[in-house]
């Protein structure tokens, strides 16, 4: 069931890019995404292929993700101790996508000994891998794995895992950081500063300067990330509101150009502009439709 969500999901999708995309697409942060090139020099000397490094195929929670060779670009693989068993884990990452699901930002680790690797870990992202991090967040000795993401045309996904309990446990989860955001390790306590849309000034979040970007700022705790209303410069914003903040402002900035919608329904063209501004952060938040 969830599939056929996935596909309807993603066929709408379509549809709305050719009516909303040609407007946005000069102001989109990530239309200028610097490509990470992927550095194989130390697997290669021991003979090994980039093919062995990265899947052709993951499967997680019954669902097939096919690795898609067309985003080469976006791919990376790092080698290091994350878990802190004084042995370097392989952690991959690429982009799924087929005519059959939305695409996806794939990350998988690996216990990695010689020529064999062993499927330890896989987290299923946004839409497209953007980087990744490692870094002591909670100070425990330990690197831990900060991952951001593409979530649809509009937000990233930032998300952080850390080794606890003979598992990589998640400390953090946002899929709607806006414009420019930050994971401060260098200070303490560490802080997170996730900068957010100032619908009431300036609008979509592209186009406003670092200055007038409202700001979510989370600082660790000890045992997880907390909300400081002292540091911040909005109130806490959950991610179905500022997607729901975003639909609206765009909705208001298109005039005309909403009403471009043929045969569908308002709630179709609402549910279309959604999963183009979230992508499968907004799937997952509604758990389909």
């Amino acid at each position: 069931m969830l599939i056929v969500k996935l596909i309807r999901a993603l066929l709408i999708v379509l549809v709305f890019l050719t009516v909303f995309f040609p407007i946005y697409i000069n102001t989109s942060a990530f239309a200028e995404k610097t490509a990470v090139p992927i550095n194989n020099t130390q697997f290669n000397n021991a003979g090994l292929s980039k093919e062995f490094l990265i899947p052709d195929l993951v499967e997680h929670e019954g669902i097939l993700y096919e690795r898609d060779p067309y985003w080469e670009k976006y791919e990376e693989v790092v080698y290091s101790d994350i878990d802190g068993d004084s042995e370097n884990e392989l952690i991959v990452r690429f982009r799924s996508s087929n005519e059959h699901m939305p695409a996806a930002a794939i990350t998988v680790i690996y216990d990695f000994n010689k020529d064999k690797k062993s499927l330890t870990k896989t987290i299923i992202g946004g839409e497209t891998p953007k980087k990744m991090e490692l870094s002591d967040i909670d100070k425990d000795g330990i690197k831990d794995l900060i991952l951001y993401d593409h979530a649809g045309n509009h937000y990233t996904v930032i998300k952080i895992y850390s080794f606890k309990d003979n598992d990589y446990k998640c400390l953090f989860e946002n899929g709607t950081a806006c414009y420019m955001y930050e994971v401060n390790t260098d200070i303490d306590p560490v802080r997170i500063t996730i900068g957010r849309e100032n619908w009431k000034d300036e609008g979509f979040c592209y186009a406003v300067s670092d200055k007038k970007s409202l700001l979510e700022v989370w600082e660790w705790d000890g045992k997880g990330f907390t909300y400081s209303p002292f540091l911040s410069t909005t109130p806490l914003i959950g991610e179905k509101e500022a997607i729901e903040l975003t639909w609206q402002d765009i909705k208001g900035k298109m005039g005309d150009k909403s009403k471009e919608k043929g045969d569908m329904s308002e709630s179709d063209a609402e549910y279309m502009a959604k999963c183009w501004i979230g992508g499968r952060r907004y799937l997952e938040l509604e758990g389909g439709r």
